[in-house]
């Protein structure tokens, strides 16, 4: 738990309790905010050093370290690359990793949630089609549905998707 205190123009910011704060820093200070996490703690520092009109932040705590490349100076980050490149594999492990592939793709033996169809579905709701110049027909008794042209409808189409079909977009009807 963080705590920022002030006195006067001053915000002093520390991860202690208050009985172990006020040893350590004799005199008269306010506690005027406590926050939780990490995450939040820059973000409240500069809304009460404007809303306190603070000349001064003391940071009386220590930084966590935090992982991803934003964290890191120049320097590491070249040295990483530095390490990663001018390495070739050798030809053997390539011819295994493509013979290991061959065939397959990355979405092989996985299915969509109900949900994410769903949302596909709702996404491409009401866009142009991608094949230009036809629209959707469904046959009203079969509820099979095809793309045509308007001028070369199948007999016994009609235009449009089914209505079994817009009801599911719309959420008139649940299928999870």
């Amino acid at each position: 738990m963080y705590r920022v205190f002030l006195q006067s123009k001053s915000l002093i910011v520390v991860e202690c309790t208050e009985k172990e704060f006020r040893q350590k820093y004799p005199g008269s200070y306010e506690l005027i905010q406590s926050i939780a996490e990490y995450d939040n703690l820059v973000k409240v520092i500069e809304r009460l050093q404007k809303d306190y009109k603070a000349t001064e932040v003391i940071s009386d705590y220590q930084e966590k370290k935090r992982w991803g490349l934003k964290y890191f100076s120049e320097a590491i980050k070249a040295k990483w690359l530095a390490a990663r490149t001018g390495k070739p594999r050798p030809l053997e492990s390539n011819a295994k990793a493509s013979a290991t592939m061959r065939g397959k793709s990355n979405f092989e033996g996985k299915r969509h949630a109900q949900i994410t169809k769903i949302m596909i579905a709702s996404s491409r709701y009401g866009k142009p089609s991608l094949k230009e110049g036809q629209r959707w027909c469904h046959h009203p008794e079969s509820g099979k549905e095809l793309r045509c042209f308007e001028h070369e409808i199948p007999e016994g189409f009609k235009l449009g998707r089914s209505p079994e079909f817009k009801d599911y977009i719309n959420g008139k009807r649940t299928y999870i």
